[in-house]
């Protein structure tokens, strides 16, 4: 069992390493005017709903963000190379779920489900993904696929 301190260390070194992909080339981002988000495409996350790390700058998407994405043509842009596999993604938790301290998340499989998890934030998944996102300045948008 690891100390808190060792926990806070093993943290900001996995926090370091996220926001250098995010600052990083092979990391590409898309853009959605509609939303005034740019997206990084899911990424890989086993690990629990509290554990997740978000770099400075960026947040989980929104359901009603996610869906939207998935509905007007961005599946593929957003699930990258993980379009045809099972995936559990993480979302920003609902109010509903921040109230009762459950982690919130969306799956795309044979059937899409939303999920809000009763498991005090500890529950993970062998296929979860998580994807950030951060605000843009709507007048300075270039690229965005409509």
């Amino acid at each position: 069992m690891k100390t808190i301190k060792q926990q806070i260390e093993q943290n900001k070194k996995e926090l370091l390493m996220l926001e250098t992909k995010l600052e990083n080339e092979n990391l590409k981002t898309f853009k959605c005017k509609k939303l005034n988000l740019e997206i990084a495409p899911l990424k890989e996350w086993t690990k629990s709903y509290n554990k997740i790390i978000i770099p400075k700058g960026w947040r989980l998407l929104k359901i009603y963000e996610f869906a939207y994405l998935i509905e007007e043509g961005y599946k593929k842009e957003l699930i990258g190379k993980f379009i045809n596999e099972y995936n559990h993604i993480w979302l920003q938790q609902t109010k509903y779920a921040k109230d009762n301290n459950y982690s919130f998340g969306a799956c795309l499989g044979g059937g899409g489900s939303w999920c809000a998890y009763d498991d005090g934030l500890r529950g993970s998944d062998d296929n979860g993904r998580v994807a950030f996102c951060r605000e843009l300045n709507v007048k300075n948008v270039k690229g965005d696929l409509q």
